[in-house]
C-alpha cells in the first residue's frame, strides 16, 4: 500500500434493524480504484497465512528491562479486557463495564466512534451550533500528531487529563486548564532520510495508545534509535498514567524478541487493543511499500511482574500491512485485524483480508475465520488494499445476520461480512460501491429511531458515490437495509472537503445524532439529513487535524489533537 498524502471524505451507513443502544463510553458518564472482477482460480486450498512455526509461535527471548532512562514504576495490575461498546456485547448481553473516560481509539472495542453526550443537541437553535473554540485553553504539544487524543476523568491527583502521543515521542497530559501535568520523552524518533521509505517526519508514536485505568497504564509503540539511527526499533512501551514513569520490565524490543520481525522495515500506524490480559499491536510498512514488510499482529501478555514473552502473527505473503488507524476491533473474544496488498503470490497469503485471530495472537485458517474478495489477486496488483481502512463491528439483534464487520475498501467499495462466520474467499454479504476514491482511516456508526448510520473516510478530491444531494464533499451517508443479505446505498453527503476520520455523539444514544470531523476547523452536521449545523466559525486552528486523526468526545467538549497543539471546543 502506498498511502499518499490523501485527504478525507466520510460516509455514513443507515441500518433498518435496531441496535438496542446504551450509552457509549467515555462521554455523558464517568465512567483506491475499481473493482477488476477477476474469479479467484485458488479456492479455499491455499496454506493459511502465519501456520507456519515461524509467523505463528516467534516466542522470541525474555523481554529486556526497563533501560530507556525514564524511572520505572511499579507495573500494576494485569491488563484488564477490552472495553466494548455499551449494547454491543457480541453474543453475549452482559452488562458493559462503567465508563471511565476515552481509553481508546474511537471510544470502544468496536471502534465504532460513537459518544453518547446529553450536551450535544441538534437542529439549528442546538448546541452544536454554539460551538467554539476555547481560546484560553493553551493544550501545547512537543511534535505532530497521529494518534487519536485519549481522556480520563480520574487522571493525575484525581483530576481529569487529556492524553497525547506525538510522532516525536513525547507523552503530554494535559489538564482540564489547558496546562502541562507532565509530559515525558521516550528516546528520540527516527527522521524520514533514515527510514527505507515513508511520509511520516519524525517516526515516532503513530498508533493510538490504550489506557488500562485499572492499573493506571498507559501502552503505546513507538518507533526510535539508540545509537543514532544506526539500529530502528520498535519498542512497545507500559508507563504510569500519574506521571509517565517507564512500568518494570518495559519497554519490549520487537525485534529482539521476535527474531523475523524487521522494525527498519514495519510501521505501526493502527491503535493498540488490550484483551483479556494480552496487548495487541499491528504493524503494516512504511508509505512506498519498500520490501521486505508483513502484515504482524503482535501479543505481549500483561502480568503484576512486568511484559511476558510476546508472541506473532503474520501474513504469509510479503506485505499485507494493517493500514488502518483503528486497527484491532474486538467483540470481547477475539480481535478482527484487515490486511492490505500482498505481493509476489498468486496463492492467497493473508493479504486483502478481515480475519479473526484468537488469544495469543493465534489464526486457525478456518474459512469461519477469514475473508478475503474473490478478486484479491487483482486487488493486490493494483495496489487496492481491503485494509486501507480499518474496519468495525456493527450489531443488529433480530436481522438475519446480526453480528457484522464493516470493512470500508480502496477499492471505493463497503463490504458487509459475517462475523457469526466470515467464510473464506469471495464470501461477503454484500459489496456496494459507495464512493469515488479510495476508503481509507477510520469510520464510525450512530443509531436514530430510523436506523443506524455509518461514517467512512475517504481519499483527498474525492466525494461519495451517487450523492442525491450533489455535493462533493468528504461525507457522505447510506443506508443500509438489514435484509438477508444487508445491502448499502447512500443517502446524503456533505459539501467539505480535507477532512479526517470522523465521530458521532447522541444525546441518549439515538436522539440528535451529529457527525463531527475536522480540517481546519471543527464541523458538525446532522446525523439523519447532512444538514451543516455550523459553518466552522468561530473553530478556526491554527493547522489542520491529520487525516488518520480523528476528533473525540469529552462531556460536553470536543477536543482535535494538531501539530504541536490540543484544541478543546464547547457549546
Amino acid at each position: 500500500m502506498r498511502h499518499g498524502k490523501a485527504s478525507v471524505f466520510v460516509i455514513g451507513v443507515l441500518v433498518t434493524a435496531s441496535l438496542g443502544l446504551t450509552a457509549a463510553c467515555g462521554s455523558k458518564s464517568s465512567g483506491g480504484g475499481t473493482d477488476g472482477g477477476k474469479a479467484d482460480a485458488q479456492g479455499d486450498s491455499s496454506v493459511p497465512p502465519g501456520t507456519d512455526a515461524t509467523s505463528g509461535g516467534d516466542t522470541g527471548t525474555a523481554p529486556p528491562g526497563s533501560d530507556s532512562g525514564t524511572p520505572g514504576g511499579d507495573s500494576g495490575a494485569p491488563g484488564s479486557d477490552s472495553g466494548i461498546p455499551p449494547g454491543d456485547t457480541g453474543s453475549a448481553d452482559t452488562a458493559p463495564p462503567p465508563v471511565v473516560g476515552v481509553i481508546q481509539h474511537h471510544n470502544d472495542g468496536y471502534r465504532d466512534g460513537r459518544y453518547v453526550d446529553d450536551i450535544f443537541t441538534s437542529g439549528d437553535a442546538g448546541a452544536a451550533s454554539t460551538t467554539h473554540l476555547i481560546t484560553s485553553f493553551a493544550g501545547d504539544l512537543t511534535g505532530n500528531v497521529y494518534a487519536q487524543p485519549l481522556w480520563v476523568e480520574n487522571g493525575p491527583g484525581g483530576n481529569e487529563a487529556f492524553i497525547v502521543a506525538t510522532e516525536s515521542n513525547h507523552v503530554t497530559a494535559i489538564g482540564a486548564s489547558g496546562a502541562t501535568v507532565w509530559d515525558q520523552s521516550y528516546g528520540p524518533p527516527v527522521p524520514l532520510n533514515k527510514l527505507p521509505c515513508g511520509n511520516i517526519n519524525p517516526l515516532g508514536i503513530s498508533g493510538t495508545p490504550y489506557i488500562d485505568v485499572a492499573s493506571r497504564t498507559i501502552y503505546f509503540d513507538e518507533m526510535t534509535s539508540p545509537d543514532n539511527n544506526v539500529t530502528l526499533k520498535h519498542m512497545i512501551y507500559a508507563v504510569s498514567l500519574d506521571d509517565g514513569s517507564v512500568r518494570t520490565g518495559w519497554p519490549v524490543d520487537v525485534s529482539a524478541t521476535l527474531t523475523t520481525f524487521d522494525s527498519s522495515h514495519q510501521n505501526e500506524r493502527g491503535a493498540l487493543q488490550l484483551l483479556n490480559g494480552v496487548l495487541y499491536v499491528p504493524y503494516g510498512g512504511h508509505d512506498g511499500d519498500c520490501d521486505p514488510y508483513f502484515g504482524w499482529v503482535v501479543g505481549v501478555p500483561i502480568t503484576a511482574s512486568g511484559p511476558g514473552t510476546p508472541t506473532g502473527w503474520h501474513t504469509t505473503a510479503s506485505r499485507g500491512g494493517i493500514w488502518g488507524a483503528g486497527s484491532l476491533p474486538t467483540d470481547g473474544t477475539s480481535i478482527f485485524p484487515v490486511t492490505g496488498n500482498t505481493s509476489g503470490t498468486t496463492t492467497w497469503g493473508g493479504g486483502e483480508a478481515v480475519l479473526r485471530l484468537g488469544a495469543g495472537p493465534t489464526f486457525s485458517g478456518a474459512k469461519a475465520d477469514y475473508y478475503t474478495p474473490s478478486n484479491w489477486n487483482d486487488l493486490d496488483n493494483d495496489d487496492l488494499d481491503l485494509g486501507g481502512a480499518n474496519d468495525f463491528l456493527l450489531d443488529m439483534p433480530g436481522a438475519p445476520y446480526p453480528h457484522l464487520v464493516v470493512a470500508p475498501g480502496k477499492d471505493q467499495n463497503l463490504y458487509l461480512l459475517n462475523r457469526d462466520s466470515l467464510g473464506g474467499i469471495g464470501a461477503e454479504l454484500s459489496k456496494t460501491q459507495v464512493a469515488s476514491g479510495e476508503l481509507n482511516a477510520a469510520g464510525a456508526t450512530f443509531q436514530t429511531a430510523s436506523g443506524t448510520y455509518v461514517a467512512l473516510h475517504v481519499a483527498v478530491n474525492s466525494s461519495g458515490f451517487g450523492c442525491p444531494d450533489g455535493n462533493t464533499g468528504n461525507l457522505v451517508v447510506a443506508k443500509i437495509t438489514a435484509g438477508s443479505p444487508p445491502t448499502a446505498a447512500v443517502v446524503w453527503c456533505a459539501p467539505d472537503q480535507g477532512l479526517g476520520s470522523p465521530i458521532v455523539t447522541t444525546t441518549d444514544g439515538s436522539s440528535d445524532p451529529i457527525v463531527w470531523d475536522a480540517n481546519g476547523t471543527l464541523w458538525a452536521y446532522d446525523g439523519e439529513t447532512g444538514q451543516k449545523l455550523f459553518s466552522g466559525a468561530n473553530t478556526q486552528m491554527a493547522m489542520g487535524m491529520q487525516y488518520f486523526n480523528t476528533p473525540i468526545d469529552t462531556k460536553g467538549r470536543i477536543a482535535v489533537a494538531t501539530a504541536q497543539r490540543l484544541y478543546i471546543f464547547t457549546p
